[in-house]
């Protein structure tokens, strides 16, 4: 395995990485949220931004779906960007409601 590159599974390469390729639900959360993508091995980072700009969180996909507590983020709107091993970046947006 080379650092910071993919192992496992089948990389996507660019044109696979597109914001369909990338599920959020609920949309509305309230303690916990769900990321769904097949490709999720060629995804570096997974960064969540409040509607401010602000980094609240990084985490790591590990597999096909991925829980995410959101427990602790105030009510409000928050962006979820998806890196890929390039620095290419989806970005999505989901809600926190309490």
């Amino acid at each position: 395995n080379v650092p910071g590159q993919p192992c496992g599974g089948t990389a996507a390469n660019l044109e696979e990485f597109e914001y369909e390729a990338f599920r959020i639900f609920p949309s509305l959360a309230t303690d916990r949220l769900s990321i769904s993508t097949s490709i999720w091995d060629s995804v570096k980072e997974v960064r969540i931004f409040g509607a401010d700009g602000s980094l609240v969180d990084t985490i790591r996909l590990s597999g096909t779906i991925t829980p995410v507590d959101v427990q602790r983020l105030a009510s409000g709107i928050y962006y979820v960007s998806f890196i890929h091993f390039s620095g290419s970046h989806v970005t999505q947006k989901f809600s926190v409601i309490r």
